[in-house]
């Protein structure tokens, strides 16, 4: 009879040394990428054209868009909209062909061809199936939350869809910082430049640093976990051309009760795309893409490091709630703990301008960056 051979504790060590140096070695070469500013030299062919025409023989064009914000609730969002019968689901949520941070530093490999093909977008837009000219009927739409904080992907869409709707949530924006360092970190994908470990704490007050320090834009990997909650710079923008009508701004908070979706906000998106019914109430029991049962494992930030947080987002808040008060939107003011301490004033991060300047998709750019202003 073969006896079955076991290992020594000794060989069990070295084996699971051995393993751990290579993952060690694997998520040290990934950590590194994310640490660098975007390199706008390598523009690709789509961001040195004029932005690309819907041709009128093809069925299915957008007519609305979930453009963000990343770690806010678009997945649910999304997956709610997709269950309505007069809605076309797109092949997959993130398509984000007009996203060049999405394009060149997430989908930028095989498997992912609709981000990079306008032909095989339009398909995948269309749900991948043949349809009629009228679509069928139905609406067409993506969902990109890359969209929100990215200057070109405005600029393009507004020229290529002047009369596209978009809808925007926004969570509160030091939760939201939290939960997208949590979204990456398990992953290996996050160090920040100074910061030798990857816990929570240092790692987030290494990137406060770094956003206030003046050298940093919306656009910059190492600190884009906090930056993406200056939602006034991304509203500013995407605000320029739309009203009431055309841009729904929704807050996170008030999208769920009890772990289901809110009727009344799902009714707020329904009659804002003129939706005819209501979303299913099944497709609102559940919550997409959530950490919900996991966060007993998640590593949480300090007292101190929330009222930080709190107080590097307060300024850029105020602006937000001025913003929408002055467009006629009623808005809940998050909740603060920065009380009683002097507010940094908003850092500035419109420096992305600068900071595109001088590539090939900078150039040109202006002439779309309203509708109607194709060459």
């Amino acid at each position: 009879m073969q006896q079955t051979q076991c290992w020594e504790p000794r060989q069990l060590a070295a084996l699971s040394a051995v393993c751990a140096l290579v993952l060690l070695l694997i998520f040290t070469s990934i950590t590194e990428k994310w640490s660098e500013p975007i390199d706008t030299s390598h523009d690709d062919a789509l961001f040195k054209q004029r932005p690309p025409e819907w041709p009128r023989d093809v069925p299915c064009k957008p007519t609305f868009m979930i453009i963000g914000a990343p770690k806010c609730g678009t997945t649910s969002l999304f997956e709610y909209l997709a269950s309505h019968p007069r809605i076309v689901r797109p092949t997959e949520k993130e398509l984000c062909f007009f996203s060049f941070w999405k394009r060149q530093r997430v989908l930028d490999t095989p498997g992912k061809l609709p981000t990079k093909s306008w032909e095989q977008y339009m398909h995948a837009v269309q749900g991948g199936v043949k349809r009629s000219i009228a679509c069928d009927g139905l609406l067409s739409f993506e969902a990109c939350p890359f969209y929100f904080n990215d200057r070109r992907a405005e600029a393009y869409l507004a020229t290529t869809f002047p009369a596209l709707k978009a809808i925007v949530l926004l969570r509160h924006p030091t939760d939201r910082a939290i939960s997208a360092w949590h979204d990456r970190n398990p992953f290996g994908r996050m160090r920040v430049p100074g910061s030798s470990r990857v816990h929570i704490e240092p790692a987030l007050r290494r990137m406060l640093e770094l956003a206030q320090s003046g050298n940093r834009s919306v656009e910059h990997r190492d600190t884009r976990v906090l930056t993406v909650g200056l939602y006034y710079y991304g509203l500013e923008r995407w605000g320029h051309a739309r009203n009431a009508s055309t841009l729904l701004v929704l807050r996170t908070e008030d999208m769920w009760t009890n772990g289901s979706a809110s009727r009344p906000q799902m009714a707020k998106v329904t009659r804002f795309l003129a939706l005819p019914g209501p979303v299913s109430a099944r497709a609102l029991l559940k919550r997409h893409n959530a950490a919900a049962g996991h966060t007993w494992m998640q590593e949480q930030p300090s007292r101190a490091l929330r009222r930080d947080l709190d107080c590097f987002f307060a300024t850029p808040n105020r602006r937000l709630y001025e913003w929408l008060r002055k467009r006629g939107q009623r808005f809940v003011k998050w909740r603060s703990t920065c009380r009683g301490i002097a507010v940094p004033d908003a850092p500035s991060m419109h420096a992305s301008d600068a900071a595109l300047e001088g590539s090939e998709s900078a150039k040109g750019l202006a002439q779309f960056s309203r509708p109607g202003g194709r060459a």
